[in-house]
């Protein structure tokens, strides 16, 4: 009977000490549980704050992971790109944005072209940065600011520089060429205040023209500058340049001369930029002739080109020069 007490007692004993077990499992898993809950609800509450951060930041933001794929992506991103998030998801980042090297995707700053599905393209300055964890790089954000239209008005003004710089230098070369023609022939016969005011006219002249010059240079160097192509005769610009400076000639009695044989072919130039290298060769002419003299154009055509001489009978440049 007491052995039978004995082995009672040790399996009570043994069932306790497994309720006792399995309560203490229960309660760490119930405990993992509920941290898993806590950490689940944490990282959905960062998720959502970070979504509407990206929500009202101006500039677009694509999130990738280390292999390039898209893993999340703004609202202005899609209106930038004017997509939807389907079309993005997990789609590789460099069908949106190359950036070359490579090797330079992870930090850096590019002015590039993007093209659009809709098949329209725009401009773009793209920075990346990476996402660090622990030291680990664990995926990469690109931001994307649109300057399409910072661009277009910035070539709006230059073509406008580049325009009213070329509309202004024809009439200041000819009030160039009428000022020292004036000042050539009634300099002697003029009171001192007179020839003062006639030289700070010549001067002036001269500094608006070396503006204009300068103006023309800089849209030259920013490679602005577009051509307007269009097939003329060179001959009928030729006249059209000198009519423009035959009071010039008038005042200094000296007369244009235009040679041409009867036919020349038609050229492909922008009629308004010869025209201006036209004007420049005959004032430049026309100033260091004598009076009495003329200034011959001949034109000579051959199979691949339109030759152009402009000659003067002046004085020249001296050999010491």
């Amino acid at each position: 009977m007491e052995y039978f007490s004995l082995i009672l007692s040790f399996i009570v004993l043994v069932l306790i000490i497994f309720v006792f077990h399995i309560k203490t499992k229960l309660t760490v898993k119930s405990s993992e549980n509920e941290k898993l809950t806590r950490t689940t609800f944490s990282l959905e509450r960062k998720r959502i704050e970070l979504e509407s951060i990206l929500q009202v930041i101006d500039d677009g933001v694509i999130i990738t992971d280390l292999a390039g794929n898209i893993s999340m992506v703004s609202k202005k991103a899609l209106e930038i790109l004017k997509t939807d998030i389907a079309s993005l998801q997990n789609k590789p980042i460099d069908s949106i944005i190359t950036i070359n090297p490579p090797d330079k995707k992870i930090l850096s700053k590019v002015e590039t072209t993007l093209s659009l599905q809709t098949g329209e393209t725009i401009s773009a300055k793209v920075s990346s940065f990476p996402i660090l964890t622990s030291g680990e790089i664990r995926g990469i954000i690109y931001s994307i600011h649109d300057i399409t239209r910072e661009k277009e008005f910035e070539e709006m003004k230059l073509d406008f520089v580049t325009m009213a710089a070329h509309q202004l230098r024809t009439p200041l070369t000819t009030l160039r060429s009428y000022l020292s023609v004036l000042s050539g022939s009634i300099a002697g016969k003029l009171e001192n205040d007179e020839k003062s005011l006639l030289n700070g006219s010549v001067s002036g002249a001269n500094q608006l023209a070396s503006l204009v010059e300068n103006l023309i240079n800089i849209t030259h160097i920013e490679n602005r500058l577009t051509l307007q192509i269009k097939q003329v005769r060179l001959e009928d610009l030729v006249k059209d340049a000198a009519e423009s400076l035959s009071v010039i000639g008038k005042e200094k009695k000296v007369q244009i001369k235009i040679h041409k044989p009867e036919e020349l072919p038609s050229v492909s130039v922008d009629p308004f930029l010869i025209n201006q290298v036209l004007s420049n060769l005959l004032v430049n002419a026309l100033e260091h002739s004598s009076e009495g003299s003329i200034v011959e154009v001949n034109l000579k055509g051959t199979p691949s080109e339109i030759i152009v001489e402009v000659k003067d009978y002046g004085e020249g440049i001296s050999y010491e020069a």
